[in-house]
């Protein structure tokens, strides 16, 4: 009842500590995407700005460098939080989307 109360969703969890584990790493996943700062920009550049391939964030304000946009764009992947598909036109050209998740 008070698993309930405290995280409204149908988990069919047998004890506390299982959802506080469950829960804790998905806190942990949520806190690391967000606590960076280069994923939180990507993240506001893709939902306010309408950014979808490497070159568009690489043209931003922010100036990311692109070692660290690679690396950051992986990571989001990983995370689940965009995926990466090729551009029909031109299949050399990527395209980062946002996932329900993201």
């Amino acid at each position: 009842m008070v698993l309930t109360l405290l995280y409204p969703f149908d988990f069919s969890f047998s004890n506390a500590a299982t959802w506080i584990a469950a829960t804790s790493l998905t806190t942990d996943i949520i806190t690391f995407a967000l606590g960076d700062k280069w994923m939180l920009v990507i993240i506001k550049q893709m939902l306010i700005e309408d950014k979808m391939t490497f070159k568009d964030f690489t043209e931003s304000d922010e100036a990311i460098a692109t070692g660290i946009l690679s690396s950051k764009l992986k990571c989001l992947q990983e995370l689940g939080i965009i995926t990466k598909t090729q551009l029909l036109e031109n299949k050399k050209t990527n395209l980062y989307l946002l996932t329900a998740k993201g």
